[in-house]
């Protein structure tokens, strides 16, 4: 998807947004990465919609995704979410750029 926002900067550029709703058991969000390192995602509630939690976070776009995982009150994983293959499906619809730091052979 491909929104310009004003500046000339569209969705092909710039760092990925991570946005996820939040099952309301759900009380910590864990970015994983294709390097094994993992990354706290911010969760927020909302004040007008008490029942609906979400998590977001700007990652930069060469880091390479693994996976998404909601994690309960004593870190049990409650869920999970594969985010490799639409990260490199995204990639593919795009154009290439060789300054993007993404290539297909890149690709496992």
């Amino acid at each position: 998807m491909r929104y310009p926002d004003g500046g000339g900067l569209d969705a092909a550029e710039g760092p990925y947004c991570l946005l996820a709703r939040v099952h309301p058991g759900i009380r910590r969000v864990e970015l994983a990465t294709a390097a094994g390192k993992s990354l706290d995602v911010p969760v927020y509630d909302s004040a007008d919609f008490p029942e609906v939690r979400f998590a977001a976070q700007l990652v930069p776009r060469d880091l390479r995704l693994d996976f998404v995982a909601g994690l309960g009150d004593s870190g049990e994983e409650l869920s999970r979410f594969d985010l490799t293959f639409h990260q490199s499906f995204w990639h593919r619809r795009h154009e290439y750029r060789p300054d993007s730091g993404y290539s297909p052979s890149s690709e496992g």
